[in-house]
């Protein structure tokens, strides 16, 4: 079926709280969630949500192989988080054509072209919110954003950062 998936570890920063609550409140229309956590990670309000929604998967830590497995087959990454160091997941899905839905903060707007994942503040409400409007968009406009978010991986593209680095070298060479 379809899910959304959130793929890290469970820290303070990460915040699966907002999103296991604010999944929960979603009605179904053919939606799951699947974390990559234990069920030991979680504090006993967030175990009781989870046992009581069949539509809430914890699969644990997962390797580089079904990683990709979850990425290529999951319908959008969804990462809630206070602050980012960098965020490698977010170019993992790009890579994957995946739509993303994350939370506004600096570092996912500096990887991410601004226009292209599905923003949400780190409220319940506005990932509920984020999350419905997601699943209303037509199934081209899901392909799209995620086709945008590919696209975008250009910049981080050996070449165009080679070619940015010599430019660079080359400004400073000149200044000298």
């Amino acid at each position: 079926g379809k899910y959304f998936l959130y793929l890290g570890r469970n820290a303070k920063n990460k915040r699966i709280d907002l999103l296991i609550n604010a999944f929960n409140k979603i009605a179904s229309k053919g939606y799951n969630l699947v974390l990559t956590i234990e069920i030991s990670e979680l504090d006993i309000k967030l175990r009781k949500i989870v046992d009581e929604n069949d539509r809430i998967y914890l699969v644990g830590y997962v390797n580089e192989s079904y990683k990709e497995t979850l990425l290529k087959n999951c319908e959008a990454l969804i990462l809630p988080s206070d602050y980012e160091a960098f965020g490698v997941v977010l170019l993992d899905a790009s890579t994957f054509r995946k739509p993303i839905l994350a939370s506004n903060v600096p570092i996912i707007n500096e990887v991410l072209n601004s226009d292209h994942p599905v923003y949400f503040v780190n409220n319940l409400q506005s990932i509920k919110d984020r999350l419905e409007y997601f699943i209303s968009l037509s199934n081209y406009q899901q392909i799209k954003l995620g086709h945008d978010n590919f696209n975008n991986l250009e910049r981080f593209r050996f070449d165009n950062i080679r070619k940015l680095y010599s430019s660079l070298f080359d400004k400073i060479k000149n200044e000298n």
